[in-house]
């Protein structure tokens, strides 16, 4: 199963600070929900796969992310989530598991850890990258992108609190 990977990285690939993210850009997260919740076909629903520390750092009161599937990724097989939640123990499990669902397109959004481990896989076909132009204490970061990446698409720059962002789509080139 083909996926996607969704990240804001600042301009030295910094993703995170304490299981947070420092800083706050509403239009951002407006842009992370847009993406990861619409569907080109009816009737389906968006998949998002996270690792634990990931969902563990959404507010409570926004969890399950609404109008996808959550997948959390854990190999504490006494871990608990909210009713609807999807727990796996690796990737592999959670795409295989995702097979039995009417899912449209599959969003892998942190950490830092799935984020390297997913970007050598080869079914992961595209990269939705939110640039920021600033620098940012981080002490998890967004690995290198692969040379079998290119930049498809490349919003105009934005500027929020302070900070400088642009959209930017990479594609797995085809060999």
């Amino acid at each position: 199963m083909k996926f996607s990977m969704i990240v804001a990285c600042d301009k030295n690939r910094g993703i995170g600070r304490d299981n947070d993210l420092p800083w706050n850009l509403p239009g951002d997260m407006k842009y992370f929900r847009k993406v990861t919740s619409t569907t080109s076909t009816d009737g389906l629903q968006n998949a998002v796969i996270m690792g634990r520390r990931t969902w563990e750092s959404i507010p409570p009161e926004h969890r399950p992310l609404s109008k996808r599937l959550n997948v959390v990724l854990t190999r504490n097989t006494e871990y608990h989530a909210e009713e609807g939640v999807l727990l796996a123990d690796s990737l592999e499990n959670a795409l295989t598991m995702l097979e039995s669902y009417d899912v449209g397109e599959v969003f892998i959004i942190g950490g830092g850890s799935l984020y390297e481990y997913a970007i050598s896989q080869s079914n992961c076909q595209k990269l939705y990258i939110t640039e920021i132009q600033n620098s940012f204490d981080c002490d998890t970061f967004f690995p290198e992108i692969p040379e079998h990446f290119e930049e498809v698409s490349r919003s105009e720059p934005v500027e929020e609190n302070g900070a400088v962002y642009e959209f930017v789509v990479y594609e797995r080139l085809e060999h």
